[in-house]
């Protein structure tokens, strides 16, 4: 009980709480991309999460679950959501794909100077929410939960890859910033 107590104090220091910015990921067409090149997939997700993870540290988000291909992440401030959005969108195109992937004629990429697609395409929702913070013992770590959470998804839903999807509390929270 004492660890699981020291262990709930130490996340609680990490972990927002109050009104937070809502950041939900989603790779677009993740399934027939698993199903058209598995073993290449494989490179590409560890690629995509090494780069979330890289990007979501540095912006400050607090990483709730994976949940496939997709990252639910919350921010204590939306200003830094919304640069993590947009950093973790530039350096996906940076990311040295697997050539199956690039070469996708469903999922198209160009390496041109007027590139505007490479490798997966990842759309970004972001709201502004107020959840429920509840800890889990079984991962030792927070989650979110509410009717909140699901708005904060229909944001997301809204996106296609390569976008990152704002709701209005989310634009006003940035507005002069």
């Amino acid at each position: 009980a004492a660890y699981l107590a020291h262990k709930m104090a130490a996340e609680e220091a990490l972990a927002p709480s109050g009104r937070l910015a809502v950041f939900i990921s989603d790779v677009q067409s993740s399934t027939y991309l698993w199903e058209a090149y598995p073993e290449a997939m494989v490179t590409a997700i560890d690629a995509h999460n090494d780069v979330f993870r890289h990007v979501l540290g540095r912006f400050g988000g607090y990483e709730v679950r994976t949940e496939g291909d997709s990252f639910v992440v919350v921010f204590q401030q939306p200003q830094a959501a919304v640069a993590a959005a947009v950093t973790l969108q530039t350096e996906l195109m940076a990311v040295d794909w697997p050539a199956p992937i690039l070469g996708d004629n469903r999922v198209v990429s160009n390496d041109g100077p007027d590139t505007v697609w490479r490798g997966l395409r990842v759309r970004i929702g972001i709201a502004i929410a107020e959840p429920t913070r509840v800890f889990v013992e079984r991962t030792q770590r927070f989650t979110y939960e509410g009717p909140d959470m699901l708005d904060a998804q229909s944001v997301g839903d809204a996106g296609s890859g390569g976008q990152v999807v704002v709701d209005a509390a989310t634009v006003a929270a940035c507005a002069g910033s």
